[in-house]
């Protein structure tokens, strides 16, 4: 999604935080009483259910709703289906909602034996099947999917966002359990090569981790996934394409870490790694549940939410606001950021001014001023042909800079859905 510019990348001034800027800790948030897993399939959409309301489930045993791909997720706690039901997400997603009643405190849980007794022997169907949905959401489907073979595993320890400390947390702590995990990759995918992206200040020591090892700049968004396929892999990706289609799938560094524990340990992984930023600003980090409402992290560290304050998962760049404090912590979520209401930045409806700073920021060149003037009226083709909507890799430098406060990231976002939209319309006429 790179757009051929003849110029080099532009630089950002933002940073990606440091991990010694975090305090030590890290807040152990206990077992909820329910947790909830989201499954891709359209609850409306999903016949044949293999699940039903009442059935006990034990700590990492697979929940299968349905037979096929991404009709399974493995149980981070003991306890009964007590709901399943319709989700509605972000840009019109629909998912099913399988809730689940913890019934046994963590001390007396039982777990699952099914995993233990495949773990000797790595193999990618068994790791599909227990461990697709474990912490740091493990893409091993991408492996197994034939339509687009792939020759290079990506691990990136780099943020997706300022103000998070998730991954570079696992890289300084799950040092043994990366290792294994690398191993893992390699019994589990052939003779891959494998690439361990770390923070540039953080290159030094990993010389004996089997992987080979790059540095990414800290400047953002220098370890967004596109960036480092140009830059650090030499392979541009093609606008409308993705790392997977040129060959290369990316695994979070925590994800790496998922797969060493369970098979050093024989058991499936559960709890996930978060950072928590407040209203103030402060950061924390926090090992939960996956699967646990975000009510109970916001329990934990005493944050009440008042009427239109914000709560978003992500950072504060590319975060996505949840309207609903039950909404679950996924296998993917590294971070979570509360915004008080009266320091939420303002947006506006005043036009561009063309002062260019959105232009001279961007990663990739796009003429933003250009492209969202088109977005605003609703050209959502034309703005992919005359100004390059689908090279955009919505980083967010633009509306972070923005003088007139347009909400340009989320015009881009929308424009994107809205564009796929309009397209899967059309192929259903054809």
């Amino acid at each position: 999604m790179l757009k051929k510019s003849f110029f080099a990348l532009n630089r950002s001034w933002l940073k990606y935080e440091r991990l010694a800027s975090f305090p030590q800790r890290v807040r152990r948030i206990p077992v909820p009483g329910q947790v909830t897993y989201l499954f891709n399939t359209p609850f409306e959409k999903t016949t044949d259910l293999k699940l039903t309301v009442g059935a006990e489930v034990t700590r990492g045993q697979p929940i299968v709703l349905k037979e096929g791909r991404g009709g399974r997720r493995a149980s981070t706690v003991t306890g009964v289906v007590a709901a399943i039901a319709s989700h509605d997400g972000n840009f019109g997603r629909r998912y099913t909602a399988v809730t689940v009643t913890t019934t046994h405190p963590e001390t007396q849980e039982a777990a699952d034996g099914g995993f233990a007794a495949h773990a000797a022997a790595p193999d990618l169907d068994t790791a599909r099947t227990y461990l697709t949905s474990a912490p740091g959401n493990p893409p091993l489907d991408c492996l197994a999917d034939d339509r687009r073979p792939i020759d290079t595993i990506v691990i990136s320890a780099m943020e997706e966002d300022i103000l998070i400390g998730t991954r570079q947390y696992i890289l300084k702590n799950d040092f043994t359990a990366v290792a294994r995990g690398i191993d893992v990759l390699r019994q589990i995918s052939g003779e891959m090569r494998i690439v361990l992206v770390v923070p540039r200040d953080s290159v030094q020591g990993f010389g004996h981790i089997g992987a080979e090892v790059m540095a990414a700049d800290v400047d953002y968004p220098s370890g967004h996934s596109l960036l480092i396929m140009n830059n650090l892999l030499g392979k541009p990706v093609p606008t409308g394409a993705s790392p997977e289609d040129c060959g290369v799938c990316f695994f979070s560094i925590e994800a790496v870490a998922t797969l060493g524990r369970a098979y050093t340990d024989g058991t499936v992984p559960v709890r996930k790694t978060i950072t928590f930023i407040d209203k103030a600003g402060a950061q924390s980090l926090a090992t939960v549940r996956v699967g646990t409402p975000v009510a109970a992290v916001l329990s934990a560290f005493g944050i009440v939410l008042n009427d239109r304050d914000r709560l978003i998962f992500g950072g504060p760049m590319t975060g996505q606001a949840v309207h609903d404090a039950n909404h679950p912590i996924l296998a993917d979520t590294d971070a979570v950021l509360v915004q008080d209401r009266d320091s939420i930045p303002y947006s506006s409806d005043y036009p561009c001014i063309n002062c260019g700073e959105c232009i001279r920021i961007c990663p990739v060149h796009i003429p933003i001023d250009m492209l969202v003037r088109l977005l605003e009226v609703g050209q959502y083709q034309e703005s992919a042909d005359q100004y390059a909507l689908e090279s955009c890799i919505e980083c967010g430098l633009c509306g972070y800079v923005c003088v007139a406060k347009i909400p340009i990231f989320q015009y881009i976002r929308l424009g994107k859905y809205e564009l796929a939209k309009e397209r899967a319309v059309e192929a259903a006429d054809d």
